[in-house]
C-alpha cells in the first residue's frame, strides 16, 4: 500500500511538471513551414505555410490529459490530432546535437515510447525520437507573456530570455549544446550589466 501511495504521488508530480510549460510556440524539426502555437486560453493556432499538411492557418481549441494533447480544429472536417508533450529528447542517431531546452510535441503514432499509442493520459517519464516531433522556440507563462525565444543556424542555438515587461533579460549562445561564445546580461532598463565568455562549456572570461 506505502509503495502505491508513492507510485502515484510521483505520477502526479511528472503531470503537473509538463503542462506548466506547455504554453508556447512548436515549429516541425522536418518541416520548417508547420508550427503550433498553444495559449494560455487552451486555443491553438497551426501555421503550415506552402509546404505543410493544412496549407495556411488553422485554429481551434487543444485539451490536456496528462502529457497527452488533443488538437480540435474549428474546422470539423479535420481529425482531431493527439501529441504527446515530451520533457526529455534522445540524440538524432547521425549527430550528437540536443536542444538545450526541453520540451517537443511527437504525433502519438509517430513517438517512440514504452506505451500503447492508444493509451491516454501518458507520463513525461521516457524518450521520443526527434524525427517528425515539433520543437518548442518558444515558451509563454500563464498570462502569455514571452519567457523565451530560440533561433537555430546549424548547430549552433541562440536563446533570448525576456523579463515579464518584455525586456530582454539575457542573450545565451549553444553550439552542438555546449555555452559558447558571449552571453549577455541585461538589467530591467536594458542596460548590459555583465558578459559571460564560454568555449565549450567552459567559462573563459567574465566582464562586469
Amino acid at each position: 500500500m506505502r509503495k502505491l501511495l508513492i507510485l502515484m504521488i510521483l505520477l502526479s508530480g511528472s503531470i503537473c511538471y509538463s503542462q506548466t510549460y506547455i504554453w508556447g510556440k512548436y515549429v516541425c524539426n522536418t518541416d520548417k513551414f508547420q508550427s503550433i502555437e498553444l495559449k494560455p486560453d487552451y486555443k491553438f493556432l497551426w501555421h503550415s505555410g506552402f509546404c505543410g499538411l493544412f496549407p495556411g492557418n488553422d485554429t481551434g481549441i487543444f485539451k490536456i490529459n496528462a502529457d497527452t494533447i488533443l488538437l480540435f480544429h474549428n474546422d470539423t472536417t479535420l481529425t482531431p490530432k493527439k501529441f504527446l508533450f515530451i520533457t526529455h529528447q534522445i540524440k538524432e542517431s547521425n549527430n550528437d546535437f540536443r536542444y538545450w531546452v526541453e520540451g517537443a510535441l511527437a504525433e502519438i503514432y509517430k513517438s517512440d515510447t514504452i506505451l500503447s499509442p492508444n493509451l491516454i493520459g501518458r507520463l513525461s517519464s521516457y524518450e521520443a525520437l526527434l524525427d517528425g516531433s515539433f520543437i518548442k522556440t518558444e515558451e509563454y507563462d500563464n498570462d502569455g507573456k514571452l519567457l523565451f525565444k530560440i533561433k537555430t543556424f546549424n548547430e549552433t542555438i541562440i536563446i533570448t530570455y525576456y523579463y515579464t515587461s518584455g525586456q530582454i533579460k539575457l542573450i545565451s549562445k549553444f553550439y552542438k549544446g555546449k555555452k559558447s561564445g558571449d552571453w549577455y546580461f541585461f538589467d530591467t532598463m536594458g542596460n548590459i550589466f555583465k558578459i559571460e565568455t564560454y568555449k565549450r562549456n567552459k567559462i573563459k572570461e567574465k566582464k562586469n
